[in-house]
């Protein structure tokens, strides 16, 4: 990222305006007080702020917004302080308050994801009273996405400005609205701190903290966006993208530690919410690792925190905050060690596999007939859990077979094309031996481009955050050299009749599983994707082939994919056998339209599936379910019992 000076700014200015127009594709990341074309009429601005236990902080928050020209929502996440009765003395401000539930936590990023999905209007909360509770009516199901040109969701103890003080945040944001190349905007950590100085007398923090100093080591702090390319990551403030000239770098004051007593409080609570729950394993994260280091201090040193005003700046509350370090933050964060981590981690990042989402779909009329989801949004609403969902998932590929697309709007994806973080590709394609036939052609088109290959079905979904990352875990642990299939479960029968060894629910399979699968003598005379539609009993003596394939071809193709593997010794694993019962397994049943009771427990005396109690709470903690489960609304609506 290019992150330059006002100097250099006007250096750069004039070199650009030199340069053919098809080269002024990076933006300088410092916006001029001067627009680059007319400023919008009408100009709208949404403030979203999420409180827990800030009582010190809300009215000051609220009014700082209200300042600067911003819609306020507020979403209270089970605040016990005062926080609740003085963000109800400040209603007028307010266009509305959310109360979130316990039932909602940070665990899987269940708190950002539902703010996300209240602000894209996606939830008719008089349904989910008791998940979020809101104070006006009128604003239920409403989209603020599209209502707003800039949404900012700052942290409660965070207040944004432009990149000086030669302007308001919002003046800032009306002229950067004009340069149609920028979408973005992070902000740099100016720390305020709590010192000798500070008169106990004053509430306020802004009044009564005048000490800070920046702190340059910390990770990019993405807080503000147009409505309209709102995507669920900004709300954990991630950035990662390749256009990063479309951001540009302003201010941030931080007042994250208030007295000694809040400062040392705070650590603990963080350390505390790090504990995983049992239900989310772990997936659930509760803080950043500076906290961690952080404690270690205040258990050894009671003093630990203490800063000599001496050794920060004084804001005068007019001059331009100062960019050079004053202070060490060593002696506070442990910096080379926080540095060290984030890097490691950007580093990962870099290195991560490459996993390749393959939806197989075909867009015929069928015979499910629930209402809650149609068949005609299944492929819609898929998408959009699987971009909730997903943490390790490189790029999303739709097989879009032949069909006289009986579903108006089955394909109907480009709003959310448009807003996703990741490649989504349609591929065009034959419906040769159904689902298996098109994960095929999907790899014989990208083969070595992925390291892993995720294929599924439109009907079955992802059912957590991170539930990719427990496949591809499981994955690693159980394939011997990386060479096997792993799937929800692993059966040997279909209905009453003996059927070779299959796979239920979804696929995980390496890049070089695939390869070794392609490059076998046994598939010279025909591919494995050729194989899938003429294994019949003149190939494998062990089961009716041509009986099943006219009775069931859907059936049929299932166990021939299975089979082209078997037939070269290549393993099946299952999910649920692996992790003794700890991620179970449910299943649609098209024949009845109904969400059947029943979840496979693996009895490993009998070496069979016995179905259990079905149960909300037990479907949680299954890592892919039907479409039709992916939601408690839905799982209500569908579930027979």
């Amino acid at each position: 990222m290019y992150i330059v000076s006002m100097f250099q700014f006007k250096i750069m200015e004039n070199k650009l305006e030199k340069k053919n127009k098809k080269q002024l594709n990076v933006t300088p990341q410092y916006i001029a007080t001067k627009p680059q074309s007319k400023l919008k009429e009408n100009f709208k601005c949404l403030t979203v702020l999420l409180f827990h236990n800030d009582e010190d902080l809300v009215e000051s928050q609220v009014k700082y917004y209200k300042k600067n020209n911003q819609d306020i929502i507020i979403f209270n996440h089970c605040s016990t302080d005062d926080t609740t009765s003085i963000i109800n003395s400040l209603k007028s401000n307010i266009l509305c308050v959310y109360n979130l539930s316990k039932k909602v936590n940070f665990f899987n990023n269940e708190v950002h994801s539902i703010i996300y999905e209240i602000l894209n209007g996606e939830h008719n909360l008089n349904e989910k009273k008791d998940l979020v509770d809101l104070s006006e009516i009128k604003y239920n199901q409403f989209n603020y996405s599209s209502n707003y040109d800039w949404i900012s969701f700052p942290e409660s103890d965070e207040f944004l400005e432009g990149p000086d003080r030669k302007l308001s945040y919002y003046e800032y944001l009306r002229i950067v609205d004009t340069y149609k190349n920028i979408n973005k905007i992070t902000f740099k950590n100016f720390v305020y701190w709590f010192t000798d100085k500070d008169n106990p007398d004053i509430k306020d923090p802004c009044e009564r903290m005048k000490y800070y100093n920046i702190k340059k080591k910390c990770a990019s702090r993405l807080y503000a966006w147009r409505g309209k390319f709102t995507q669920i990551r900004f709300f954990g403030h991630q950035i990662e993208s390749d256009k990063i000239d479309e951001i540009v770098d302003w201010n941030a004051r931080h007042y994250e530690m208030r007295s000694l007593t809040q400062f040392h409080n705070k650590v603990k609570d963080r350390v505390k919410a790090k504990q995983i729950d049992k239900l989310t394993m772990t997936i659930g994260k509760g803080c950043n690792s500076h906290y961690d280091l952080m404690y270690q201090q205040i258990i050894s040193n009671k003093k630990y925190g203490i800063i000599g005003s001496s050794e920060l700046y004084f804001d005068d509350g007019y001059s331009d905050l100062i960019e050079t370090e004053k202070y060490d933050w060593y002696d506070i964060y442990d910096e080379d060690s926080c540095h060290n981590y984030l890097q490691q981690q950007k580093k990962e990042r870099k290195q991560q596999l490459k996993i390749n989402y393959v939806i197989a779909t075909y867009n015929g009329k069928c015979k499910r007939k629930n209402e809650n989801p149609t068949p005609n949004n299944i492929l819609q609403l898929h998408i959009k859990y699987l971009l909730k969902y997903k943490k390790n998932i490189s790029q999303i590929t739709i097989m879009k077979a032949k069909s006289d697309n009986y579903y108006k709007d089955y394909y109907n994806l480009s709003d959310i094309i448009d807003k996703s973080d990741i490649p989504i590709k349609i591929i065009d394609c034959e419906n040769y031996a159904y689902s298996p036939g098109q994960w095929l052609y999907a790899y014989e088109l990208y083969k070595n481009k992925f390291d892993y290959y995720f294929f599924v079905e439109d009907d079955y979904c992802g059912n957590f955050y991170g539930f990719d990352e427990i496949f591809l875990n499981c994955y690693k642990d159980s394939c011997i050299n990386n060479i096997g299939l792993l799937s929800s479960i692993v059966e040997d029968s279909i209905g009453e009749k003996k059927a070779p060894l299959h796979f239920e629910g979804c696929v995980l399979v390496s890049m070089d599983t695939l390869n070794e699968l392609y490059s076998n003598p046994f598939y010279n005379t025909n591919t494995p994707r050729q194989c899938l539609n003429i294994i019949n009993n003149k190939i494998d003596f062990s089961f009716d082939w041509d009986q099943l394939k006219k009775a069931y071809a859907g059936a049929y193709y299932q166990v021939t994919f299975s089979t082209i593997f078997t037939k070269i010794n290549i393993k099946h694993y299952s999910l649920l056998k692996i992790n003794n019962n700890q991620y179970p397994f449910c299943y649609w049943s098209d024949e009845d339209n109904k969400l059947y009771s029943i979840i496979f427990d693996y009895n490993i005396n009998e070496n069979k599936y016995n179905p259990i109690k079905n149960d909300i709470a037990v479907i949680y903690n299954c890592p892919i379910v039907p479409i039709q489960a992916i939601n408690k609304e839905l799982f209500d609506n569908n579930n027979n019992t």
